[in-house]
């Protein structure tokens, strides 16, 4: 009787799961590499609005300094 190789599709969990075994530098470049390719497919709608995952980060610098407990706390006092 002759084998027949049987092509599986692993859902996005298992890929997920099998990803989160691997050591954190290649989950870091695994992540990189997806990016990447989604960043060349995302399409502007308009001259002026830029894509979503363009937006990361900016603005950044803005709350470097920022403790994230304190801002939050000075945010819910004038409730």
């Amino acid at each position: 009787m002759e084998k027949q190789s049987v092509r599986k599709t692993k859902t996005a969990n298992q890929i997920l799961k099998e990803i989160s075994l691997l050591d954190l530098s290649t989950q870091l470049s695994i992540a990189k590499r997806l990016l990447s390719g989604l960043r060349s497919k995302v399409k502007t709608t308009s001259g002026n609005k830029m894509p979503l995952l363009e937006l990361e980060g900016m603005g950044a610098e803005i709350w470097q300094d920022e403790n994230v407990d304190e801002y939050l706390r000075k945010e819910r006092e004038w409730e």
